[in-house]
């Protein structure tokens, strides 16, 4: 075998060379031909003498022949990716079928041999979600061509798979992932700029991928759209991000105020699934995104559940000129469990107990429910314990200096560290009487006294309430507003499973690629999920994940009696974890046939 530079002429009469992958024999009239077994394409950038070494390598892995030299990597690399692309280009198709004819050969057992190790599993299972959801459907209605739909989808799949870099992900398909025989194509090329690239084009089409995603999740599952869940959050950068407008100091969600943050806002179905994604600068005000993510949505009968900080005075005006029904947690501070309202058990556990109180409004259509749960109650109490307890240390620690040589006694200095301990537990501080006694010149401090006074807590522990124009009943109301998890779970699930944290792009299309990719990672993430819920299959998702995980497609060559060597390519069988997860995803358990090839 050797691999041959070949002059190609177009039909336009301009030529070009291609390298090609070609093995010399000899014919039935006893003369030496050439056949040309893999074109390498035009831009194969190997010298002469690695593309012998490299055709040497192909040949003896092919023939099961051991190399006489040590080979580079990056030649015994590209010397294994040639010849598993031949073994599969010129492999017969085993398939399982109880009515196929025996095969027997002799081989030689002490020469078998296991390479080219895939995972498959869960790339099986996250492809075929995808293409159930419609998602390469989809990039093929928004102009992609085939080469970009495989790639596109590659790329959402590669965010479950093994969420990393760009350079990382393009090595993870190249090198690791069967991915691209579960999908019938070759990743061999990819690179980071190919991902690059998608990523821009998948970006140009949000708004048409995302409105024909949520129409297609939606007549599959068949759930119904009439609760919108709206919040944000934000994620921090490694690096300075000067060259992205988005890239701000704002008030960081994950205690990061030591780095720039872009904000990305969320709108939900009441079962979990995006609706609409959009990205903000790091310092923009949440409560005035409102207006601008629910403007885009065309359905004014849902309604609309929200946190407390998107919950201003305007937005929830706007919500009702608007013809929206919401419900949302009341940002009043003075929260206590109305006495003269017969509460009702919305939710009773053998760990928590949620009571509520609905209270309807003289002089509006809205209504406010509070809600006390014990579990809360108890972790406020012991939140409101530890801060009491190191508020008051910090206040000993000020007093023992009084008598301490050296130590801070001037009435200015005091009245500077006890401003800052206010400052650092203001939520605790406020029920504290300090009296500060100076000496006659009132210049020294002689001594610190203080008062605890629990019963100025505004808030009862336990107790929030919501607001509502809703006409529902207190279980309903509470079992509405609970499905805010659903967005909570789904940041939590893009923060960590699918590493949209921290951001290390520098420009503005590359961070807005990055955070839409994650999103649509999600949709696909969730689809699975859903349906192994529906199945009442008790498993959690990294759990499910790991164990796909395991399951893997493989390359086995061995020597046989007439001289060949036969090489074998299958999937493992799957145990019986792998088996019922395929079940409930409604997917085969053997993604692709086995390729039985001799040379």
């Amino acid at each position: 075998m050797f691999i041959k530079k070949t002059k190609t002429r177009e039909k336009n009469n301009s030529s070009y060379y291609t390298f090609r992958l070609v093995e010399n024999y000899r014919g039935t009239d006893n003369k030496v031909k050439s056949e040309t077994l893999l074109n390498l394409g035009a831009n194969y950038n190997y010298d002469k003498e690695q593309r012998s070494i490299i055709s040497h390598r192909v040949e003896s892995i092919l023939r099961h022949q051991a190399m006489l030299i040590d080979i580079d990597p990056t030649l015994e690399d590209e010397g294994q990716r040639i010849a598993n692309l031949v073994i599969k280009k010129y492999g017969k198709e085993i398939y399982i079928d109880e009515n196929n004819e025996p095969t027997y050969e002799s081989i030689d057992p002490t020469t078998l041999e296991n390479s080219n190790v895939r995972t498959v599993g869960a790339e099986h299972a996250v492809y075929q979600t995808a293409v159930k959801i419609g998602l390469p459907s989809i990039f093929k209605d928004c102009g992609f061509n085939g080469k970009e739909v495989n790639i596109a989808t590659a790329t959402i799949a590669a965010k479950i798979l093994a969420p990393a870099s760009d350079f990382a992900t393009s090595d993870y398909l190249r090198s690791d992932s069967g991915l691209d025989e579960i999908m019938g194509t070759n990743f061999g090329g990819i690179n980071k700029n190919h991902l690059y690239d998608i990523s821009d084009k998948i970006l140009k089409n949000q708004d048409k991928i995302e409105t024909a995603l949520f129409e297609k999740e939606k007549n599959i599952f068949q759930f119904d759209d009439v609760i919108t869940l709206y919040d944000l959050t934000n994620t921090y950068f490694e690096g300075r991000s000067k060259k992205s407008d988005y890239a701000q100091f704002g008030r960081s969600k994950e205690k990061r105020n030591d780095c720039t943050i872009v904000t990305l806002a969320l709108v939900l179905s009441g079962s979990g699934f995006p609706k609409k994604s959009k990205i903000f600068h790091g310092n923009v005000s949440e409560p005035k995104t409102l207006k601008e993510m629910l403007a885009e949505l065309t359905d004014k009968k849902c309604t609309v559940v929200m946190d407390a900080g998107i919950a201003t005075e305007d937005n929830i005006k706007y919500l009702v000129d608007e013809g929206y029904k919401y419900i949302l947690v009341s940002r009043e501070r003075e929260q206590k469990f109305p006495k003269d309202v017969t509460p009702v058990v919305v939710k009773e556990t053998k760990d928590n107990k949620v009571t509520a109180a609905l209270v309807t409004s003289e002089d509006s259509e809205e209504k406010k429910l509070y809600c006390h749960s014990e579990d809360k109650q108890k972790k406020e109490e012991t939140m409101s314990e530890k801060s009491t307890e190191r508020f008051e240390i910090a206040l000993k620690n000020i007093v023992s200096s009084l008598s301490r040589k050296g130590g801070v006694k001037k009435l200015d200095l005091v009245n500077q560290r006890i401003g800052r301990i206010k400052e650092r537990y203001k939520g605790i501080a406020r029920l504290y009487d300090i009296k500060i006694e100076p000496d006659e010149k009132n210049k020294v401090v002689t001594n610190i006294t203080w008062k605890y006074h629990p019963e100025r807590k505004k808030k009862e522990d336990g107790v929030y309430c919501l607001r509502t124009n809703q006409s529902f009943d207190e279980k309903e109301l509470w079992k509405t507003y609970t499905t805010i998890t659903n967005i909570e779970d789904a940041f939590r699930c893009m923060k960590t499973d699918l590493a949209m944290r921290p951001v290390y792009h520098q420009t503005d299309n590359r961070i807005a690629g990055h955070l839409f990719i994650t999103v649509l990672a999600y949709h696909v993430l969730h689809a699975m999920r859903t349906m192994m819920k529906n199945a009442s299959l008790d498993l959690s998702w990294k759990s499910a994940m790991r164990n796909l995980k395991r399951h893997f497609r493989l390359t086995t060559s061995m020597k046989c009696r007439d001289g060949k060597t036969m090489h074998i390519r299958k999937t493992m069988r799957a145990n019986i974890t792998q088996l019922s997860i395929y079940k409930a995803l409604g997917i085969i358990s053997r993604p692709i046939n086995g390729i039985i090839s001799k040379f």
